[in-house]
């Protein structure tokens, strides 16, 4: 912004084309994001770590605040230690 303000457009183009790329690669990497978190939330459960996989699926929802399976995985992990607790 500021070679935009300085008059410096082609400066500014660049850095605006450099960070149209960056958000286009982000944009790219949130499936990958999406499927990691939630197969380590489902790791984290499976050893019947509660607090990992809270962190997990959390993550999981800040990439896809909708997800089925990322929402599942965060009451699931909500309700872990009362199952443990009553085995």
């Amino acid at each position: 912004d500021s070679a935009y303000q300085g008059r410096q457009f082609a400066a500014a183009t660049a850095e605006w084309t450099a960070a149209a790329a960056e958000l286009r690669a982000v944009r790219e990497s949130l499936p990958t994001l999406l499927a990691t978190a939630l197969r380590l939330g489902d790791e984290a459960l499976a050893a019947g770590d509660a607090a990992r996989a809270a962190v997990a699926y959390a993550e999981a929802l800040a990439v896809a605040p909708a997800d089925a399976a990322a929402q599942r995985g965060v009451a699931r992990a909500a309700q872990l230690p009362a199952v443990l607790a009553a085995m």
